[in-house]
Parts: structure tokens; C-alpha cells; sequence
């Protein structure tokens, strides 16, 4: 039987990588930033990151001048259900098995917008949108405000190329953005697709 494409770059046994340590290639931060950060964004506002691993999303942020406050469980040993903290803005890439969990907090820690990556097909799910309106994609306060997906399949991995590169999986993903505002005048998604074609590995760029 041939093998399919990973979803994400796994050893040979098929074992996830510990903690789920999966990095967040530049292109993905890049062309969200953007998409929309820049016009949405205050630039002296501090951005906050509670699963920055190696630190792949502020190096990204940091090219645009952004200020950047960052802890992860592994390298700094701060969990993040544990923060009390407020911020304005946030942006991660939180363990997957974990989002609507992560998302639930988020609520509590951020006080405009934050943005979390998670695979395209966690727009379903009864934990995030059910007839009694206790999803995470139906809270008062908090509107789903965008949703974008790239138009490849980025595999995630534990180390990233200095040159950008990404190979391709079969896992397509998404920025989901959720904004504080009052949901009576606003209710809406917008969905947007980035384009990160430019940037998958091809035979050229293997020496």
C-alpha cells in the first residue's frame, strides 16, 4: 500500500512531536499580517503569545515594528490557563486538541482581538456552533469576525527554513479572528483567502 501525504511532519513511527512543538512558518504570520494587521492593528499596542514556542510568530511581527509579549509552557514554563493578565491583541498557534478550550480563555485574556491558527475544518463542530448557542463562534461578546485560509496546505513542523520554504501536507489551515464588539450591529463572518503558493518547496530550491 503507498503512503499518503502527513498532515504535519511526524517521525517514522507516526508519534506526534512532544508537547505538539509545531512551529508556525514565517509565510503563514507574514501574509496574515498583512492581510490584517496593518490596518487594524495599533503598531505601540503589545501582542501577546502564550505558546511562542521559538519564538517563529515575533520574528514576523517584529519586522513590521510590532511589540511583542511572549510565554510558552516549555520554554518559559507559564501556562496559559493560568494567565490573569488583560491584553489588547493576541496571536498563536495553540495546540489544536486544545482550541476551543484555548478559545475560552481568550475571551477572558484579551480585550480587542486575537487571532489563533487551527486546521479549515474546525469551522465545524458542535462545540462551536449548536442550536442553544453556546459555541465558541456564537458568544455574546465576542464575534468570529474573520476567518483566513490559504490556498496550499502548509505542513507544520518542528523546524523551519531559513529560507521560508514550506512543504505541503494535506491539512489546509486558517486564521480565525475573533473581535470584541457589541453583536447586535454586527454579525457576520468574512472569509479571505491568502496565497502562499510562492512559497512552497519545489525540487529547485533542494540542494
Amino acid at each position: 500500500m503507498s503512503k499518503g501525504k502527513n498532515f504535519s511532519r511526524n517521525n517514522a513511527m507516526k508519534k506526534r512531536i512532544e508537547s505538539d512543538f509545531y512551529q508556525t512558518p514565517y509565510c503563514l504570520t507574514d501574509e496574515f499580517v498583512k492581510a490584517h494587521l496593518i490596518n487594524r492593528w495599533e503598531v505601540d499596542a503589545t501582542i501577546a503569545d502564550f505558546c511562542s514556542g521559538d519564538l517563529a510568530i515575533q520574528r514576523v511581527l517584529h519586522r513590521y515594528q510590532y511589540k511583542t509579549f511572549s510565554r510558552d509552557l516549555i520554554r518559559t514554563g507559564n501556562n496559559f490557563f493560568d494567565v490573569d493578565e488583560e491584553f489588547e491583541y493576541g496571536i498563536m498557534n495553540p495546540p489544536f486538541r486544545l482550541f476551543n478550550k484555548w478559545v475560552e480563555h481568550c475571551f477572558k485574556v484579551f480585550t480587542k482581538e486575537f487571532a489563533l491558527l487551527a486546521p479549515t475544518t474546525y469551522q465545524q463542530g458542535i462545540g462551536r456552533f449548536n442550536a442553544k448557542g453556546t459555541g465558541i463562534f456564537q458568544n455574546e461578546d465576542w464575534l468570529l469576525s474573520h476567518v483566513y485560509t490559504f490556498n496550499r496546505y502548509p505542513m507544520l513542523s518542528k523546524e523551519l527554513r531559513k529560507d521560508g520554504k514550506i512543504e505541503t501536507g494535506m491539512q489546509a489551515l486558517s486564521w480565525y479572528v475573533w473581535t470584541k464588539l457589541d453583536r447586535k450591529y454586527v454579525n457576520y463572518t468574512t472569509l479571505s483567502f491568502l496565497d502562499i503558493d510562492q512559497y512552497v518547496l519545489r525540487k529547485k530550491d533542494i540542494v
